[in-house]
């Protein structure tokens, strides 16, 4: 409970807070927003439905028990989108630096801890790599790399140019 309250407090920093503890800092909030949350959410949304159109059995096992339905599953993985855009343009953010690489990082530290759940458990957690061969789930995963790092370009431009002048916390972060 405590940590759930503790989550909607950061998120909503215009609430009163127990105890009087200081919200996060702009600059922490709107660089997890830049590299983590922009970029992922649009990232699973496209690879989500594109892996869907091609074959609903690349993303979702048909041998799996799942306890949620279809429909939530696909509104989960659509509204994502919405959500995102939605505060990249209501809330100003400085624009993020183009050259940072910690979009790439957390592409591939994530990258990583899927290979590393497969070799200790022994199944992918996404179908679609345990039909790829080495080579080609190499080229899968660089590629999922640098889609990563475009879309968080792409927040970088979007968010710029939706709010110019207006960001009153500077040009760029400098995080």
């Amino acid at each position: 409970k405590q940590w759930y309250q503790r989550r909607v407090r950061e998120s909503l920093p215009w609430l009163p807070s127990p105890n009087n503890t200081p919200p996060p800092s702009p600059v922490t909030r709107d660089y997890i927003f830049s590299v983590v949350v922009l970029p992922l959410s649009l990232f699973v949304a496209i690879m989500y439905w594109g892996l869907y159109s091609i074959d609903p059995a690349l993303v979702v096992s048909p041998t799996a028990v799942y306890t949620e339905t279809a429909w939530f599953n696909h509104m989960k993985h659509t509204f994502i989108i919405v959500w995102t855009i939605a505060e990249l343009i209501i809330i100003p953010r400085p624009p993020g630096n183009p050259r940072r690489i910690s979009p790439v990082l957390f592409s591939g530290c994530y990258l990583v801890w899927v290979h590393v759940i497969y070799w200790t458990d022994g199944h992918w957690v996404y179908p679609i790599l345990e039909k790829l061969s080495l080579v080609y789930r190499a080229v899968f995963c660089v590629s999922i790399m640098g889609l990563y790092q475009v879309l968080y370009w792409a927040g970088c431009v979007v968010g710029g140019r939706v709010h110019g002048d207006k960001n009153e916390r500077g040009k760029q972060f400098t995080v």
